[in-house]
Protein backbone atom coordinates (compact mmCIF):
# COMPACT_ATOMS: atom_id res chain seq x y z
CA UNK A 1 0.00 0.00 0.00
CA UNK A 2 1.31 3.64 -0.92
CA UNK A 3 1.57 5.97 1.29
CA UNK A 4 -1.06 8.00 -0.46
CA UNK A 5 -3.15 5.00 0.54
CA UNK A 6 -2.26 4.92 3.90
CA UNK A 7 -3.03 8.31 4.50
CA UNK A 8 -6.26 8.56 2.69
CA UNK A 9 -7.50 5.47 4.67
CA UNK A 10 -6.22 7.68 7.70
CA UNK A 11 -8.58 10.38 6.77
CA UNK A 12 -10.89 7.94 6.05
CA UNK A 13 -11.09 5.98 9.48
CA UNK A 14 -10.94 9.35 11.32
CA UNK A 15 -13.33 10.99 9.77
CA UNK A 16 -15.72 7.46 10.46
CA UNK A 17 -14.58 7.70 14.11
CA UNK A 18 -15.87 11.17 14.30
CA UNK A 19 -19.39 10.76 12.63
CA UNK A 20 -19.92 7.51 14.65
CA UNK A 21 -18.34 8.85 18.14
CA UNK A 22 -21.04 8.16 21.03
CA UNK A 23 -22.26 11.89 21.83
CA UNK A 24 -24.95 13.24 24.54
CA UNK A 25 -26.51 15.54 23.15
CA UNK A 26 -27.70 18.84 25.67
CA UNK A 27 -29.47 22.12 25.93
CA UNK A 28 -27.18 22.73 28.66
CA UNK A 29 -23.50 21.71 27.46
CA UNK A 30 -22.36 24.80 25.85
CA UNK A 31 -19.77 27.35 26.66
CA UNK A 32 -21.53 30.41 27.09
CA UNK A 33 -18.45 32.84 25.76
CA UNK A 34 -17.96 29.90 22.39
CA UNK A 35 -21.84 29.75 21.51
CA UNK A 36 -21.95 33.76 21.97
CA UNK A 37 -18.93 33.90 19.59
CA UNK A 38 -20.49 31.84 16.83
CA UNK A 39 -24.21 33.01 16.96
CA UNK A 40 -22.90 36.55 16.43
CA UNK A 41 -20.83 35.18 13.09
CA UNK A 42 -24.38 33.38 12.51
CA UNK A 43 -25.64 36.78 12.50
CA UNK A 44 -23.32 38.31 10.70
CA UNK A 45 -23.47 36.18 7.32
CA UNK A 46 -27.95 36.12 8.11
CA UNK A 47 -27.32 40.18 7.72
CA UNK A 48 -24.53 39.55 4.48
CA UNK A 49 -27.29 36.96 3.13
CA UNK A 50 -24.36 34.94 3.22
CA UNK A 51 -25.96 31.12 3.34
CA UNK A 52 -22.61 29.02 3.54
CA UNK A 53 -21.08 30.80 6.40
CA UNK A 54 -24.72 31.13 8.18
CA UNK A 55 -24.80 27.63 8.10
CA UNK A 56 -20.91 27.16 9.21
CA UNK A 57 -22.02 29.00 12.43
CA UNK A 58 -25.17 26.82 13.11
CA UNK A 59 -23.62 23.68 12.43
CA UNK A 60 -20.64 24.42 14.98
CA UNK A 61 -22.48 25.20 17.73
CA UNK A 62 -25.13 22.89 17.08
CA UNK A 63 -21.93 20.36 16.94
CA UNK A 64 -19.92 21.23 19.41
CA UNK A 65 -21.89 23.02 21.55
CA UNK A 66 -24.83 20.85 21.89
CA UNK A 67 -23.50 18.22 20.89
CA UNK A 68 -25.69 16.68 18.17
CA UNK A 69 -24.62 14.19 15.61
CA UNK A 70 -22.87 15.48 12.67
CA UNK A 71 -25.22 15.09 10.04
CA UNK A 72 -28.27 15.69 12.28
CA UNK A 73 -26.15 19.02 13.43
CA UNK A 74 -25.18 20.15 9.77
CA UNK A 75 -29.29 19.10 9.16
CA UNK A 76 -30.37 21.74 11.39
CA UNK A 77 -27.81 24.15 10.67
CA UNK A 78 -29.28 24.23 7.36
CA UNK A 79 -32.67 24.21 7.83
CA UNK A 80 -32.17 27.13 10.73
CA UNK A 81 -29.87 29.02 8.20
CA UNK A 82 -32.28 29.08 4.72
CA UNK A 83 -35.53 29.80 7.12
CA UNK A 84 -33.73 33.08 8.55
CA UNK A 85 -32.53 33.96 5.34
CA UNK A 86 -36.28 33.13 3.96
CA UNK A 87 -37.66 35.43 6.87
CA UNK A 88 -35.30 38.48 5.35
CA UNK A 89 -35.36 38.02 1.93
CA UNK A 90 -39.35 37.33 1.25
CA UNK A 91 -41.61 40.05 0.97
CA UNK A 92 -44.24 37.96 0.83
CA UNK A 93 -45.98 38.00 4.12
CA UNK A 94 -48.00 34.69 3.62
CA UNK A 95 -44.71 33.15 2.44
CA UNK A 96 -43.33 34.26 5.60
CA UNK A 97 -46.49 33.00 7.89
CA UNK A 98 -45.69 29.41 6.24
CA UNK A 99 -41.96 29.66 7.37
CA UNK A 100 -43.55 28.44 11.09
CA UNK A 101 -43.25 25.26 10.13
CA UNK A 102 -39.51 25.40 9.58
CA UNK A 103 -39.14 26.76 12.99
CA UNK A 104 -41.10 23.90 14.64
CA UNK A 105 -39.20 21.25 12.74
CA UNK A 106 -36.36 22.87 13.70
CA UNK A 107 -37.39 22.37 17.43
CA UNK A 108 -39.00 19.15 16.90
CA UNK A 109 -35.29 18.25 15.75
CA UNK A 110 -33.30 19.41 18.88
CA UNK A 111 -36.00 18.02 21.38
CA UNK A 112 -35.62 14.74 19.70
CA UNK A 113 -31.74 14.73 19.88
CA UNK A 114 -31.55 16.60 23.34
CA UNK A 115 -34.76 14.63 24.78
CA UNK A 116 -35.45 17.77 26.88
CA UNK A 117 -39.11 18.49 27.76
CA UNK A 118 -40.32 21.30 25.93
CA UNK A 119 -42.63 21.71 23.55
CA UNK A 120 -41.46 21.70 19.78
CA UNK A 121 -44.62 23.78 18.67
CA UNK A 122 -44.96 26.14 20.91
CA UNK A 123 -41.01 27.24 20.91
CA UNK A 124 -40.86 26.99 17.33
CA UNK A 125 -44.09 29.44 16.79
CA UNK A 126 -43.02 31.65 19.12
CA UNK A 127 -39.49 31.58 17.56
CA UNK A 128 -40.93 32.57 14.29
CA UNK A 129 -43.04 35.37 15.63
CA UNK A 130 -39.36 37.13 17.12
CA UNK A 131 -38.26 36.71 13.52
CA UNK A 132 -41.20 38.18 11.58
CA UNK A 133 -40.83 41.26 14.47
CA UNK A 134 -37.42 41.88 13.64
CA UNK A 135 -37.78 41.31 9.51
CA UNK A 136 -40.89 43.44 10.44
CA UNK A 137 -38.27 46.97 11.53
CA UNK A 138 -40.84 47.45 13.62
CA UNK A 139 -40.97 45.39 16.66
CA UNK A 140 -42.10 47.90 19.33
CA UNK A 141 -42.22 46.56 22.71
CA UNK A 142 -42.87 43.07 22.03
CA UNK A 143 -39.67 41.77 21.32
CA UNK A 144 -38.42 41.26 24.71
CA UNK A 145 -41.86 39.83 26.12
CA UNK A 146 -41.86 37.20 22.84
CA UNK A 147 -38.10 36.55 22.90
CA UNK A 148 -38.55 35.46 27.41
CA UNK A 149 -41.29 33.14 25.99
CA UNK A 150 -38.77 31.70 23.43
CA UNK A 151 -36.41 30.98 26.21
CA UNK A 152 -38.75 30.22 29.11
CA UNK A 153 -40.26 27.54 26.75
CA UNK A 154 -37.16 26.27 25.44
CA UNK A 155 -35.73 26.05 28.93
CA UNK A 156 -38.83 24.57 30.30
CA UNK A 157 -38.77 27.53 32.98
CA UNK A 158 -41.45 30.54 34.01
CA UNK A 159 -40.62 32.96 32.26
CA UNK A 160 -39.21 35.84 34.99
CA UNK A 161 -36.38 33.64 35.53
CA UNK A 162 -35.54 33.95 32.14
CA UNK A 163 -35.94 37.81 32.32
CA UNK A 164 -32.06 39.22 32.11
CA UNK A 165 -31.12 36.77 29.37
CA UNK A 166 -34.20 37.96 27.28
CA UNK A 167 -32.95 41.43 27.72
CA UNK A 168 -29.82 40.85 26.79
CA UNK A 169 -30.59 38.11 23.75
CA UNK A 170 -33.40 41.16 23.20
CA UNK A 171 -30.42 43.86 22.64
CA UNK A 172 -28.17 41.77 20.59
CA UNK A 173 -31.22 41.27 18.22
CA UNK A 174 -31.79 45.05 18.04
CA UNK A 175 -28.25 46.25 17.22
CA UNK A 176 -27.93 43.43 14.95
CA UNK A 177 -31.04 43.72 12.79
CA UNK A 178 -32.85 47.03 13.84
CA UNK A 179 -30.22 49.46 13.29
CA UNK A 180 -29.48 51.57 10.50
CA UNK A 181 -25.97 51.85 10.82
CA UNK A 182 -23.53 49.28 10.43
CA UNK A 183 -23.64 46.71 13.55
CA UNK A 184 -20.99 46.73 16.69
CA UNK A 185 -20.23 43.25 16.64
CA UNK A 186 -18.40 43.78 19.63
CA UNK A 187 -21.62 44.52 21.37
CA UNK A 188 -23.54 41.83 20.15
CA UNK A 189 -21.70 39.01 20.78
CA UNK A 190 -21.21 40.98 24.76
CA UNK A 191 -24.88 41.18 24.84
CA UNK A 192 -25.19 37.30 23.74
CA UNK A 193 -22.82 36.37 26.02
CA UNK A 194 -24.58 38.07 29.01
CA UNK A 195 -27.59 36.27 27.52
CA UNK A 196 -26.16 32.78 27.46
CA UNK A 197 -24.18 33.39 30.64
CA UNK A 198 -27.80 33.88 32.62
CA UNK A 199 -29.34 30.82 30.63
CA UNK A 200 -26.43 28.77 31.60
CA UNK A 201 -27.76 28.70 35.10
CA UNK A 202 -31.06 27.60 34.75
CA UNK A 203 -32.68 24.20 35.34
CA UNK A 204 -35.95 22.97 34.09
CA UNK A 205 -38.77 23.96 36.57
CA UNK A 206 -39.83 20.14 36.46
Amino acid sequence: MSLFSKFLLFLILLAAGYILWPRQPSLHSFTPEKIATLETQAWKAILANDKNQAILAYYQIFDFQFHLPPITAFNAAKLLSETLLAIFNSKDEKKQDLLAHNFVEFYSILKRETKAPFDAAFVGNDEHTVWLLLSSKDPSKHLISEVQRVLAGLFSVIPDRCAAAAEARSKAMQITFLSQKQPDWNEVQKHLATSWQQLATLKPSH
